[in-house]
């Protein structure tokens, strides 16, 4: 069976990762200390998004555009996953 035939397949964490080992690594690494290579993805870019875009995708925003305030932004984020990633 090819790997794209498999169905998905999550494993969820216990108890102790998830409520402290999990937030002390994304509390160092939020500010600076890389334990393994830890990472954080920041997310949203929805202003670069709705700057190119606002005009075939506009409707889908109530009414917020590139130029609406941060807290705008904010309030919409979490409707709209936009994200891009760059390799450095």
């Amino acid at each position: 069976m090819a790997a794209s035939d498999a169905s998905p397949h999550y494993q969820e964490p216990g108890r102790f990762t998830r409520y402290v080992f999990n937030p002390s690594i994304a509390w160092l690494t939020r500010r600076g200390i890389s334990v393994w290579g830890s990472r954080e993805l920041r997310v949203p870019i929805l202003r670069a998004y709705l700057k190119r875009w606002k005009a075939e995708v506009g409707v889908f925003f109530d009414g917020v555009s590139a130029k609406s305030s941060e807290a705008d932004l904010i309030r919409i984020a979490p409707d709209h996953p936009v994200f891009r990633i760059d390799n450095a």
